[in-house]
């Protein structure tokens, strides 16, 4: 019986080597495709932004660059976040804090072109969240 299974075991994995090359045989070599060729991807212009483009969508302003809303810090924060990756800006900081109720989270990214500085903050004892935005160009 043990003879039996050997000899199965032998044609079954001379059948895989027929079908796929015998282990003498190399494998053929994949062949090589260029890579794709870095592109820079444009960032405006110190000339096309302004402050109120940085104006967070569910706000009402309280001044000069300055606006409150009723949406919680972290959801304004993420709002920001995805503003400067879609903008592909570098020099990108970002800080979060949450002491006591307290919410005070800095962003800060720039190009060449221009740096932006958004400050988001929420006291425990006001029921709105606070933006500032500055601009240098």
């Amino acid at each position: 019986m043990a003879k039996l299974w050997l000899a199965l075991v032998v044609m079954l994995l001379w059948a895989v080597g027929a079908r796929h090359g015998s282990s003498a045989q190399s494998a053929p070599s994949p062949t090589p495709h260029p890579s794709a060729t870095p592109r820079s991807i444009p960032t405006p212009s110190s000339s096309s932004v302004s402050t109120s483009d940085w104006k967070y969508p569910n706000s009402t302003s309280t001044g000069d660059n300055k606006w409150q809303s009723n949406d919680g810090p972290q959801v304004i924060t993420n709002w920001y976040k995805s503003r400067i990756e879609a903008l592909h800006l570098n020099a990108q900081s970002f800080v979060q804090t949450d002491t006591n109720d307290n919410v005070l989270n800095k962003l800060v990214a720039g190009s060449g072109a221009f740096k932006v500085s958004v400050e988001i903050s929420k006291s425990s004892t006001f029921s709105q969240t606070s933006i500032s935005v500055v601009l240098d160009k």
